[in-house]
């Protein structure tokens, strides 16, 4: 069985599974290229060739547990009449909403406007390693719904009385469960369900539009031998109760969640995600850390003459540059691992260590030196640089 299965199925995690969101995408030259010369992205996924190239792109590079279709969670508003556009720098756009062309769809036309993305999908499979897992995803109703709505410039159609949420809600389901098994059939062996704007629903309302749509779709999966994983973004500690409720196979929790809150809360599930996209600024941030203790020490009038031992300051003597070069190295190890090709750029970052070590820092011990008197026995326990302390 594939890794991602095996820990979604049978919660055997012994060997955890790796795969990122939006792991097809802008990050990789050769998609770029793709992109460059296929603006139209509507067109871009409803080209099966190019979208199973796409998807596979990254695999080719780095050693990952499972790859995910290249579609957008859109295509189904789209699929139902809707016409979409991608406006550059502001994201999709849905043509305003019509009630009797979205009612009169049927399941044949939607099924065969979509083919491209089931064929994609069976071209993907047949080409990636068989222990592999093909995720597929759709966006939850609500998320949808919000899009449909054009719920970024008016929220307050939630509120409107002339329109039947509900009876649209339904059919968004009854759609969806037709797109999964679609999906599923090409060749899928996992779905992820998006709910992006949950976090927007009152919390009065959070059964009706999140909790109850939500549930709807798992039970169908669990019906086909789906796997699904549910990600209701930004519903913050009412996971649990969305886990009670909707009981997925896995998971995907928010980067402001408390990990081990959601290990101890989130039980008989797989967990995924969690991890902020802003760890690669940490190195910045042992920069801004360092700063900040050494001003409130230098507020401290007492501490006029002495030297600074506290916080990281007790394990480097300049913690502050030595993030500024960890921030460098990162940004060329991040470089290297899209394009290896890059790999001379490396005298970058190594001269803005040389510079640091042997100049700045050199520089600012010696005149620590001649103000502090205790400065030359800090010296001797404390490295210039690399995070160490000496007893």
């Amino acid at each position: 069985m594939k890794k991602l299965n095996k820990c979604l199925i049978n919660k055997d995690c012994s060997s955890l599974p790796v795969w990122f969101m939006r792991q097809a995408g802008r990050y990789l030259p050769e998609f770029r290229k793709i992109r460059s010369k296929n603006q139209n992205f509507v067109e871009l996924c409803l080209n099966s060739e190019l979208s199973s190239e796409i998807t596979l792109q990254p695999l080719k590079r780095f050693n990952l547990d499972a790859a995910i279709i290249f579609s957008d969670i859109l295509m189904v508003p789209y699929g139902l009449g809707q016409n979409l556009n991608f406006i550059k720098n502001e994201g999709p756009e849905l043509s305003k909403f019509d009630l009797s062309i979205f009612l009169n769809n049927s399941k044949e036309n939607f099924t065969k406007k979509l083919n491209p993305i089931y064929q994609a999908i069976s071209k993907t499979r047949k080409k990636l390693n068989q222990e592999k897992s093909l995720i597929c995803f759709v966006g939850s109703p609500w998320t949808l719904l919000f899009y449909m709505f054009n719920g970024k410039k008016n929220l307050n159609f939630i509120n409107d009385k002339s329109v039947d949420l509900k009876i649209i809600l339904e059919k968004l389901n009854e759609y969806l469960t037709l797109h999964i098994e679609n999906q599923f059939n090409a060749g899928a062996d996992i779905v992820q369900i998006f709910d992006s704007w949950a976090g927007l629903i009152p919390e009065k309302n959070l059964s009706e539009y999140c909790y109850i749509p939500n549930q709807k779709l798992v039970e169908h999966c669990k019906k086909i031998n789906l796997p699904v994983i549910c990600f209701p973004k930004g519903i913050k500690k009412k996971y649990k109760e969305f886990l009670e409720i909707v009981k997925p196979n896995g998971i995907n929790i928010d980067y402001d969640i408390d990990p081990i809150w959601a290990k101890d809360n989130l039980t008989n599930v797989c967990l995924q995600g969690g991890m902020s996209p802003k760890i690669l600024l940490e190195d910045e941030k042992l920069e801004l850390v360092a700063d900040e203790q050494m001003r409130k020490f230098r507020s401290n009038v007492s501490n006029n003459g002495k030297t600074m031992r506290q916080g990281l300051w007790s394990y480097s003597r300049h913690p502050n540059y030595l993030g500024e070069i960890l921030f460098w190295w990162g940004l060329y190890f991040m470089t290297i691992s899209i394009d290896i090709n890059y790999w001379y750029l490396f005298v970058c970052p190594l001269i803005m260590n040389l510079m640091f070590s042997l100049i700045t820092c050199q520089m600012m011990d010696n005149r620590s030196l001649e103000r502090r008197t205790d400065y030359a026995d800090y010296m001797k326990s404390t490295r210039q640089l690399i995070i160490w302390r000496s007893n």
